[in-house]
């Protein structure tokens, strides 16, 4: 993984937050991102992540290898704090 930039926003009358990443992999091969994607997806199944982005690229001259940039996201339950 070359970076993560993750980023979290409320949501109007919700009482959740909107949690996001964007992802850059570099150097991959088609199943390795296949093995990545199916365990945000499947295997994170009980925290709802979604990919809302993504983005594909052959890696500069390496056949066989790509770069990919990808954004995901999850809704969280917003911390609520009761003052007395």
């Amino acid at each position: 993984m070359i970076y993560i930039k993750p980023s979290k926003s409320d949501l109007k009358n919700s009482p959740y937050k909107l949690s996001q990443a964007e992802m850059k992999l570099q150097s991959l091969n088609t199943e390795q991102l296949k093995r990545y994607l199916y365990k945000l997806e499947v295997e994170k199944a009980e925290s709802s992540v979604f990919i809302r982005k993504i983005s594909v690229n052959q890696a500069g001259n390496e056949k066989g290898f790509i770069d990919v940039v990808l954004q995901a996201e999850t809704l969280e339950k917003a911390e609520v704090f009761i003052i007395l």
